[in-house]
């Protein structure tokens, strides 16, 4: 029966059929808030907001844990101090599965039902990797996003994330999940290729020698997304070529570097240019000696570039030459103009006192 009194909404409802819990719950006080509604079961505790100084988790889960068995859900009161009714809620006879899934209750009236949802899912139950890469694989899934976010969430262990995949090895999936990520930073949609480079980055920081195999690829796949016009994607990708200069063989990059450098068509000159000048500190001196010839007339062009940033990375790049070299660098330094040649030395100079303030720090640079 339904009855309505000063603008409040009661609502009596007894279930078809109701089996209370074995143990006596009954007595468990009811948890009432002024002005907000509440569900009860029949003979049982409240199902509402979260009690204050209490975790919405700690009083979801405790309340999921008491009633996992329960059946049915009884709507015994709604009660609401707004000037208009409020819509009753009916329960009757909706089978609720473990953990309050919503069986017809509106629970954006307690809470946000996608966040009830998730956090009373069964997180324990390990993912099958196969689907996840499947996903991955399928040309034209519209899933893609979220399959490589997931993976990213779980193979991340900074997120101690409660998700599982099953019988997986990272060493044994490598090819299989990388192959098609690579792809994956090629798609139409920005918010899949931003996940698809992200992954890359946590690949190459987990299993760097495994990359290693995929290198041009992988630095090729990279240098494009860092010319992406959406933000997000060509900062991600900088960010994880700077991993692969870090991680994989320096070597390898570098040479991999100079050719892309040396590339007709390139868009965006200052990325290699930075990443060489990152690499030269790696590469052994009689080495790079040798191979200023293969990339210093790319530095001399990108002097004149119309892009400043173009113009600062080749700045520090060859300032990070002359502090491996130091002396057997001059002969090229002397190719520059008298300004381009002052703006250089100004560089070394604070380098090289910055690198006599802290002698057992090492050098910091400043770029």
């Amino acid at each position: 029966a339904t009855s309505h009194h000063n603008n409040n909404v009661s609502t009596n409802v007894s279930p078809t059929s109701y089996n209370p819990p074995t143990n006596n719950n009954a007595n468990i006080p009811q948890i009432s808030y002024s002005g907000q509604p509440t569900l009860q079961h029949a003979n049982g505790p409240v199902i509402s907001k979260t009690p204050a100084g209490q975790q919405p988790q700690q009083h979801l889960l405790a309340q999921r844990d008491r009633y996992n068995s329960t059946s049915s859900i009884t709507t015994q009161s709604v009660v609401s101090t707004s000037s208009t009714p409020s819509t009753t809620l009916s329960t009757v006879g909706s089978s609720v599965p473990p953990g309050f899934g919503a069986a017809g209750v509106d629970f954006n009236r307690f809470s946000t039902y996608a966040y009830t949802h998730t956090l009373l899912s069964d997180t324990d139950k390990p993912i099958p990797i196969n689907e996840l890469i499947g996903t991955i694989e399928t040309p034209g899934s519209e899933h893609k996003r979220e399959a490589l976010q997931k993976i990213l969430t779980i193979i991340n262990p900074n997120l101690h994330s409660k998700l599982k995949l099953a019988n997986f090895s990272l060493d044994d999936h490598f090819d299989r999940l990388f192959l098609p990520t690579l792809d994956c930073t090629k798609h139409s949609e920005a918010s899949v290729r931003s996940a698809a480079v992200q992954l890359c980055k946590l690949l190459v920081q987990q299993k760097p020698h495994l990359c290693s195999k995929h290198l041009p690829t992988l630095m090729r796949s990279l240098l494009d997304c860092c010319a992406d016009q959406q933000k997000e994607v060509s900062q991600n990708a900088d960010e994880a070529l700077t991993e692969v200069v870090t991680h994989v063989n320096s070597r390898h990059c570098f040479d991999l570097l100079v050719a892309d450098l040396n590339s007709a068509g390139i868009s965006q000159v200052q990325i290699p240019i930075r990443l060489i000048g990152k690499l030269v500190g790696k590469v052994d001196p009689v080495e790079l000696e040798k191979r200023i010839p293969s990339f210093i007339e790319a530095l001399y062009e990108g002097f004149k570039h119309r892009n400043a940033d173009v113009r600062k990375a080749v700045v520090f790049c060859l300032v990070d030459i002359y502090m491996v070299l130091e002396d057997k660098f001059n002969p090229w330094l002397k190719n520059l103009n008298t300004s381009q040649l002052k703006l250089v030395t100004i560089y070394i100079n604070r380098q090289q006192q910055q690198r006599e303030d802290q002698p057992l720090g090492g050098l910091n640079s400043a770029h």
